[in-house]
């Protein structure tokens, strides 16, 4: 069984920031790896890029951030293969979509997965960890 952990954050004004860029990042790797995924579906191409692939192509987060979208993706992937191969299906199948405001163009700040190493609880605070060229962006 899998533990969830479902946190208040009440950050600072430097660290909301920091924590919007983790977001947008992350989400950055969710839309490079679905477009990579859905160009190759539309172009009848037989290898569509698996999380090993995707893993040694986007690291723009640290890798921990980065490894854990693309595994959420590729579960979202598979999840849309098996819908597609079910026979008892009821409802329209769509493939996973973009974290993007269409009217704007913008990408959201929808998903940020954290590993167990990722973060650490001490009495009232929670520390979770970041790139160095992040904080040294937002300073």
């Amino acid at each position: 069984m899998l533990r969830t952990n479902t946190l208040e954050l009440k950050p600072t004004k430097q660290q909301q920031r920091i924590l919007r860029e983790m977001l947008v990042r992350s989400s950055d790797i969710w839309n490079v790896g679905n477009y990579k995924k859905r160009q190759a579906m539309f172009s009848n191409d037989k290898n569509i890029p698996s999380y090993a692939i995707l893993c040694k192509d986007l690291n723009i987060l640290r890798k921990a951030y980065s490894q854990q979208m693309l595994k959420k993706l590729d579960k979202s992937w598979q999840s849309f293969w098996n819908s597609l191969r079910s026979e008892n299906r009821e409802h329209k199948v769509s493939i996973p979509s973009y974290f993007k405001n269409y009217k704007t163009n913008q990408t959201l700040p929808k998903l940020l997965i954290c590993r167990n190493d990722c973060y650490r609880i001490n009495d009232n605070n929670i520390y979770i960890s970041c790139s160095k060229d992040l904080k040294k962006n937002i300073e």
